[in-house]
């Protein structure tokens, strides 16, 4: 169904700015309703988007929180370092995400963690050579080209070391910027 505008169940939401405050917090559902019900100073809140792909009492509680804060997609599923190209689908439910709540920032990891039709519930470490960098700037240019947007991307889950390393883990991110 197309949208003409960012009018949704979950209400209008401004285009993002950048918080005026610094500090931001991770949203955990465990902590809805308190943090809803605390005067918290902050500029922002970052949440997971692939949580509230389902819509739902999750989505309805960012909602709220969206009212009050700025917010920050910060995905763990796109899987930017995969031999494969990004998933339609996920891109599709964090697009509407996107175009309901209006981030003022988006972000994953240089990692993987979809082989196929399988999908691991991790942060998988990538070799620091030019096939992982093309990988990650052909899925990183994917995600931007769908999203119409440019997305930052975290350093990866390093821990362990892989004997194909031609370069450093800060030579390759800072190949990608």
């Amino acid at each position: 169904m197309q949208r003409c505008s960012n009018e949704h169940a979950y209400g209008s939401f401004p285009p993002a700015t950048l918080p005026e405050e610094p500090v931001g917090i991770g949203l955990r559902h465990p902590y809805y309703e308190e943090a809803l019900e605390t005067d918290l100073n902050l500029g922002w809140i970052e949440v997971h988007p692939e949580n509230y792909f389902g819509g739902g009492a999750h989505r309805h509680f960012l909602s709220e929180f969206r009212k009050k804060f700025q917010l920050s997609l910060h995905a763990v599923g796109l899987s930017l370092g995969s031999d494969q190209p990004v998933s339609e689908e996920h891109l599709r439910r964090f697009k509407e995400l996107i175009d309901i709540f209006q981030p003022f920032s988006i972000s994953d990891h240089a990692s993987w963690s979809a082989s196929g039709n399988a999908h691991l519930n991790d942060l998988l470490p990538l070799p620091y050579n030019k096939e992982t960098l093309e990988r990650l700037c052909r899925n990183i240019e994917q995600t931007q080209a769908y999203f119409g947007r440019t997305i930052l991307v975290e350093n990866p889950s390093t821990y362990m070391a892989f004997n194909t390393n031609e370069m450093t883990e800060y030579e390759l991110m800072n190949t990608l910027s």
